[in-house]
């Protein structure tokens, strides 16, 4: 394992071990970012409902898994069988002992894995989804491997940062604690999209939560709740201007009409 995914894997680890709640200073350390989650529910919720109109009686990949919030999502919304993978083996211990208390563990299966390599066959799932893991890894390889294994007639579906705003970038850099110096580096942006139409046809591309962000310090004030709705209804608008929907925190996108390509085509 070369450095980049050592550290990533210790990183991780750290992260998901249990023992960290624990340590309530180093836990706050770890998990300060996760304040701005309060005004993502748009996103979460699209990404959610994708998954539940699409996975019923499919194969399913969720492809770096982490605790497996998606992975039990999809095995509890109909999916017929759960993959989950992972580089970090708390996250894969974690995710078996959390399916087994939500009784689906007949229908998932997690495994500690390179996501850059993935040991299953071609044309394996019938879907492909990931959520915050691409900016972890060579992006390339990983893109690569999602077209190898999905079905040619299946759909990945990827829900990830958007590396545009200077402002969200300033921040990554100066929260160097809160992630790997990796990723704060490989935060997806267009440039990322445009390499991955070299493995799939179409590619569908949703932003979000821009102006929404602004309500993160009020999040726990009455009143919230109007002003969160009031924020998104402004970026609905917003997000529909060319050259302003980059410059989002988060996009989804949906991947379909694989191609299994070569170096000669890259």
């Amino acid at each position: 394992m070369d450095a980049r995914k050592f550290e990533e894997v210790e990183f991780h680890n750290r992260l998901r071990d249990h023992a960290l709640h624990d340590d309530p200073a180093a836990f706050r350390a770890m998990t300060a970012n996760r304040k701005y989650y309060s005004v993502a529910g748009g996103s979460m919720d699209y990404y959610k409902d994708w998954l539940r109109r699409h996975c019923r009686d499919k194969v399913v990949l969720d492809f770096g898994c982490g605790d497996g919030l998606y992975s039990m999502f999809l095995a509890r919304e109909g999916a017929r069988r759960v993959h989950g993978i992972d580089i970090s083996d708390i996250s894969v211990e974690n995710c078996r002992r959390q399916a087994a208390r939500e009784g689906v563990a007949d229908k998932t299966v997690f495994e500690v894995m390179d996501c850059e390599a993935l040991t299953y066959p071609d044309e394996t799932f019938d879907i492909v989804s990931e959520a915050g893991v691409l900016h972890h890894l060579a992006l390339e390889p990983a893109i690569a491997e999602m077209a190898r294994v999905v079905k040619r007639d299946g759909q990945v579906i990827c829900y990830e940062a958007v590396g545009h705003n200077p402002l969200f970038q300033l921040y990554r850099n100066a929260t160097p604690g809160l992630r790997t110096k990796y990723e704060t580096e490989h935060i997806l942006r267009m440039k990322d999209l445009r390499m991955m139409r070299r493995y799939f046809g179409r590619i569908d591309v949703r932003f979000f939560h821009l102006a929404v962000l602004l309500g993160v310090p009020f999040r726990k004030l009455p009143g919230f709740r109007l002003l969160h709705a009031t924020l998104e209804g402004l970026d609905r608008a917003l997000l529909k201007i060319p050259g302003v929907r980059q410059q989002a925190w988060m996009m989804i996108f949906v991947m379909s009409e694989s191609r299994r390509v070569g170096a000669a085509h890259v």
